[in-house]
């Protein structure tokens, strides 16, 4: 369903836009995210001058097909800060690139409209093909912007950028960084970021008006690690930096072994790179210098590590070839140019044509510079011509005296006047005759004379001024004050016992370790010296245990069955956790014996082991026991014609407790008396 709907928008767009020679892929969030077939679509469709600008990182899977775009279409992809990457590594190689320029007037232009170069074509490792941009015949390839970076060609060439007979290369911008072109048995491996094929007397063109090729190659590339410029091709570099590249032969630029094979070079920098900034394989090559731009060919090195900027492979001495360099316009000032020819043995090679022409009046030793460090640079006529020096036309030696790690040194130094590049130099430490010592503040006086190895250097002496020793303070002392208020620190001399010092300082402390009520604290003193002999002290002191600070004693009484107890407690105002306990079951006497209706009392008496605690003793009130009576007793009395009865009981306790009750009785008539018999 995306599918489709991605190709009728794209169609419709392609229908609307084409009028105004601009195309922009439309995505909608019905769509989804571009894709690879989504460009491929695009390229097809395409009638009229078409941008396509990325809205998202696309990834293209191993096996899915390079796009061509030809039919003299003119494509500009813009990366918009957007990364299009290739799945593919070491372990599972892709047989596709990226993008196929094929056919005449056919223009594709590669930008970044986010100004950082941050948009990549990145991650293809490719198989005997071209890893990522092919340039075909008379087609044409322009990089204004964005970075080609990370592919590799295996038992390839050209991993960045690959120019088939007469395509072109134009380079106006962005970055080319870190692809590689691998040798495997011999095969390949040349032109790591951008290589140059021809075939039958055709080869391309590169033009590099700006950017940066950098960090491409490797130990596996064989030639060429920024760029390898085959026969019948044409290379030129206009401004730019070329760094940092690495190949076995040309890490910057290889040059082949033939006539036609052309480097102009015209501005720009050539710098860092290993296996030779630029390498000319074969004195039939050919190298124009000159244009609007400062040229700068330095800081290249060779696989041996060995100055080696333009290397010129096949040079013959007094050669028959009429020249090394063409200059076929004004090297600007600033330029500088390092030359490495392949012997070092040579007497005299021509340098260069029509230097006379357009550089009259500049000394070319402003502008080239020997890498052997065995020739002089020596304008001859109208050219320039590297001139063994054999031998060196040797200046005046010089002397320079200097007193390094308490020495007396001599550095004798000559320069040829031929190649002031050319320097013999000797430093030898000088033997001394001393006259007056030194001592630790005062100084002394000496001869010092050198002698060195190398004949053309003449002994030399020099009266010299021997600095005083310093003292060389020992037997270090510190002492403390008693109170540790303050140190005192002493010091010896060892060259001279009656050298001393002293310093006094004041101390400050910082308690390290509070002391507690059982434990010692610490309490650090220091002293900062301002005599740099001494070293700062630091001593700690041990602080007491502070002892506990105990409150007044509580006590609290409780009942416990029959038994009182008496617990008593104290509490250190130092640290409330810290607390004191005692609980005792207090001794018991009767002081008042309770009776029947009076209470008594009993005292109690607890007595601490520990002696902070005092005595303490608690009243306790005895309940009245209350009368034990007796069984009652009753008695009956006639009173008159009443009869009472009284009713006694006694307390066991106490016989004197007598409770008694006497009451009237009432009566009745229960059985009436008769004549003979009571009722």
């Amino acid at each position: 369903m995306r599918t489709k709907l991605s190709r009728k928008l794209i169609a419709t767009a392609v229908a609307v836009l084409t009028v105004l020679n601009y195309m922009i892929i439309p995505v909608s969030a019905a769509e989804g995210d571009m894709t690879w077939e989504d460009i491929r679509t695009a390229v097809n469709s395409a009638t009229g001058a078409t941008t396509i600008t990325l809205t998202n990182d696309i990834d293209v899977a191993i096996d899915e097909e390079v796009i061509e775009i030809g039919g003299g279409k003119k494509i500009t992809l813009d990366l918009n800060g957007k990364t299009i990457r290739r799945i593919s590594d070491s372990a599972n190689h892709t047989n596709e690139g990226f993008f196929d320029v094929i056919d005449s007037n056919t223009e594709f232009t590669l930008k970044d409209s986010s100004g950082s170069d941050s948009g990549k074509l990145t991650g293809a490792y490719a198989e005997n093909s071209t890893a990522c941009i092919y340039v075909g015949e008379n087609a044409k390839f322009i990089m204004d912007g964005g970075t080609i970076s990370d592919n590799t060609a295996y038992t390839g060439d050209g991993a960045a950028v690959y120019i088939y007979r007469s395509g072109s290369f134009t380079m106006n911008g962005g970055i080319i960084e870190n692809n590689n072109a691998l040798r495997v048995n011999n095969n390949n491996g040349r032109g790591a970021a951008v290589y140059m094929y021809s075939y039958y007397g055709t080869g391309g063109t590169f033009i590099m008006n700006g950017g940066t090729i950098s960090n491409n190659g490797g130990d596996s590339t064989y030639a060429g690690g920024a760029v390898y410029v085959n026969s019948y091709c044409t290379f030129t570099m206009n401004d730019g930096t070329i760094s940092g590249n690495t190949a076995t032969q040309g890490g910057g630029v290889f040059i082949a072994d033939s006539t036609s094979a052309v480097m102009n070079l015209k501005g720009g920098n050539i710098i860092g790179n290993t296996g030779s900034g630029v390498y000319i394989a074969s004195r039939n090559s050919k190298l124009n210098v000159g244009g609007n731009k400062v040229i700068t060919v330095t800081g290249n090195k060779d696989s041996s590590g060995n100055e080696s900027n333009v290397y010129f492979y096949n040079v013959r001495d007094n050669s028959t070839r009429t020249t090394l360099i063409t200059v076929n316009s004004a090297i600007q000032s600033g330029s500088q140019i390092g030359i490495r020819l392949n012997n070092t043995t040579y007497t005299n090679v021509t340098t260069t044509s029509g230097y006379n022409n357009y550089n009259r009046g500049i000394d070319p030793n402003t502008i080239f510079i020997d890498d052997c460090g065995t020739y002089y640079i020596d304008l001859t006529g109208n050219e320039v011509h590297y001139r063994r020096c054999n031998p060196h036309n040797w200046g005046q030696a010089t002397y320079d005296w200097f007193e390094e790690d308490g020495e007396w040194k001599c550095t004798a130094t000559r320069v040829c006047s031929r190649n002031a590049t050319h320097i013999e130099t000797e430093t030898v430490v000088a033997a001394l005759q001393v006259s007056t010592p030194a001592t630790c503040e005062g100084t002394g006086a000496a001869t010092a004379t050198a002698t060195f190895t190398n004949a053309a250097f003449t002994r030399q002496t020099k009266n010299v001024v021997l600095s005083a020793l310093g003292h060389n303070w020992m037997t270090f002392n510190y002492v403390w004050a008693e109170d540790y208020s303050s140190c005192t620190a002493t010091a010896i001399c060892d060259r001279d016992h009656s050298h001393t010092i002293t310093e006094t300082v004041d101390s400050t402390f910082v308690t390290t370790e509070e002391a507690t009520c059982t434990e010692p604290g610490v309490k650090t003193y220091s002293v900062d010296f301002t005599n740099e002999a001494f070293e700062d002290q630091t001593m700690p002191v041990v602080i007491p245990a502070l002892g506990h600070n105990w409150g007044a004693p509580t006590y609290e009484w409780t009942q416990d069955g029959e038994d009182w107890k008496c617990t008593a407690s104290r509490v250190c105002a130092n640290n409330a956790s810290h607390v004191e306990t005692e609980t005792v079951i207090a001794a018991h006497e009767t002081t008042t014996d309770a009776t029947c209706e009076g209470t008594g009392t009993e005292t109690y008496t607890a007595e601490f082991t520990n002696t902070a605690f005092a005595t303490q003793t608690k009243e306790i009130e005895i309940a009245a026991t209350g009368h034990a009576w007796g069984a009652p007793t009753y008695n009956w009395e006639q009173d008159g014609e009443d009869w009472k009865c009284t009713a006694t009981r006694v307390c066991a306790n106490d016989a004197s407790h007598v409770d008694t009750e006497t009451v009237t009785a009432t009566h009745e008539t229960t059985t009436d008396a008769t004549c003979e018999g009571t009722g």
